[in-house]
């Protein structure tokens, strides 16, 4: 499949879609590459955990953090949304690598903010900008999101972690505002996102043991509804997922055939947001076509 053909396919997904898409693609050898509204920004959800991870990985590296350091679970810790730790007992002692495998893994609220606090949230903002990756910003946890999301002010002690969670049950959310916002949010853009996702998959940053154990990480995604979704199956896809409502993101490492590429798929505004995953997972499709079919 010729590039034109591919852009031709994806646009033609696109047209479809009541929202606003944006792809970027690029094999890790950088010599192959596919971008429409790739610089667009959107609001990560829970993709702006993969700069958590890196953040981790890093200070891991610089001897600041221990991954193997114990972390006991407390009611303070809670956060909404998704995620298993907020069902379990307390005082369960965490290793900080545990933390890192249930924020990625099943996309745990409460892990990562566990991994905010130990970082330092404006550490892990830092760094991107270190890295050149001027259009991710890292402003609000996933708490404050939750709230943002519940209607209600963080800073409201009668708001407690079970009225927001009755609150986020009872019914549906709507767009709140700056929960899906791009400024004073937590934004990227699909460039930064693959761009981020080439340093750990060509280890140029940091150690080839600490990408590969991100890799591997990655690869566990429980959510497979958008980039793996019509690929051969067997394909190695190490990935991350975000969905609050109106957004759906995918942003990941796709093992194709002798043409390893990175990818990110990132909407906005979406309101159908059944159908608009699966196209985004056809889109998915064309491009790892694009990648293993040349012309």
């Amino acid at each position: 499949m010729d590039k034109q053909t591919a852009l031709d396919r994806i646009n033609e997904i696109l047209a479809s879609v009541d929202g606003i898409i944006g792809v970027a693609a690029r094999s890790v050898a950088g010599d192959v590459e596919l971008m429409i509204n790739a610089t667009q920004l959107f609001p990560t959800a829970s993709t702006i955990k993969v700069p958590v991870l890196y953040e981790l990985y890093r200070q891991a590296e610089a001897g600041l953090v221990e991954l193997t350091q114990r972390i006991p679970l407390n009611p303070s810790h809670l956060v909404n949304g998704s995620g298993v730790l907020q069902d379990l007992d307390f005082d369960l002692n965490v290793t900080v690598r545990d933390l890192a495998v249930l924020m990625t893994v099943v996309s745990d609220n409460t892990a990562t903010d566990m991994l905010f606090d130990l970082l330092g949230r404006e550490r892990v903002q830092h760094t991107m900008r270190e890295l050149g990756l001027e259009q991710t910003t890292v402003a609000i946890s996933l708490r404050e999101m939750m709230y943002l999301l519940a209607g209600y002010d963080i800073n409201d002690p009668s708001k407690t972690y079970e009225v927001v969670r009755q609150r986020l049950i009872s019914a549906r959310s709507e767009d709140k505002g700056r929960a899906t916002a791009e400024t004073n949010n937590d934004v990227s853009s699909p460039l930064d996102m693959v761009q981020l996702l080439t340093l750990i998959a060509k280890a140029q940053t940091l150690s080839r043991a600490s990408c590969d154990d991100m890799i591997e990480i990655m690869a566990r995604q429980k959510f497979n509804e958008i980039i793996p979704l019509y690929l051969p199956y067997g394909t190695r896809v190490a990935h991350k997922t975000g969905w609050i409502v109106t957004v759906r993101a995918d942003v990941g490492i796709v093992y194709a055939p002798e043409n390893t590429y990175t990818l990110a798929l990132m909407a906005k505004q979406v309101v159908d947001e059944i159908d608009t995953p699966r196209k985004m997972a056809r889109i998915s499709e064309v491009i790892y076509q694009y990648f293993t079919r040349p012309e």
